[in-house]
């Protein structure tokens, strides 16, 4: 704002590139003056990976919070005195401008949209990323499991240390739900690994409530 030197939202008087994504993004359902959030950078990233799977074959990993379409997420976070290592306090958007992180939700619905955009592209379900790193324990996940339980122990070998420190990224009280993953890969690929055993943690988690 010119006259208080301020930050604020404002409406746009035309039409920006930002929301001309007809052909990449169907949001249908919305009503006039509903909002919702959209990256056209991380679509056109997604747009190129695809290209380059098209093309050379591989697949694409995408970890993040976020959601299939996620709403009002857009703000403002700082690291405040007196919270616990890894929260962040939750500021009004232009409160600090330049002294604090500015972040917002993964639209993940657009990047899948985006990766199939492409010929022979398929992307995988959203999921938490505690299903795909639980997947990836593999044989060992017993014993992984185990020594998340045991928690910290003064002394413990480094390879159970290493162990010990993964157990928040699994855990679906937090990190291991907050954070979620799309897999886009060649349809020949079939099922990636990390998304085989889905299906199987959510009868189980269904069946525990």
């Amino acid at each position: 704002d010119p006259l208080t030197n301020d930050l604020h939202s404002t409406l746009v008087e035309t039409a920006t590139p930002e929301i001309t994504f007809d052909d990449d993004v169907d949001e249908k359902g919305l009503l006039a003056g509903e909002g919702f959030e959209f990256c056209p950078e991380a679509t056109l990233v997604a747009t190129h990976l695809a290209d380059r799977m098209s093309k050379w074959g591989g697949a694409s990993l995408i970890i993040d919070y976020g959601d299939i379409s996620p709403q009002d997420t857009l703000r403002a976070l700082s690291k405040e005195k007196g919270l616990r290592s890894g929260e962040a306090a939750t500021l009004p958007l232009f409160e600090r401008p330049g002294l604090v992180d500015i972040t917002a939700d993964a639209h993940f619905g657009a990047l899948s949209l985006a990766f199939e955009s492409r010929s022979g592209i398929k992307s995988h379900p959203l999921q938490p990323q505690a299903y795909l790193l639980t997947e990836l324990m593999g044989e060992n996940i017993k014993e992984y499991l185990n020594v998340m339980r045991r928690g910290y122990v003064e002394g413990m070998p480094s390879s159970e240390e290493e162990v010990y420190h993964l157990a928040p990224l699994v855990d679906r009280q937090g990190m291991g739900s907050h954070f979620k993953c799309i897999c886009a890969a060649s349809e020949a690929m079939g099922l990636p690994l990390g998304w085989n055993m889905r299906e199987m943690i959510q009868m189980m988690e269904k069946a525990m409530r």
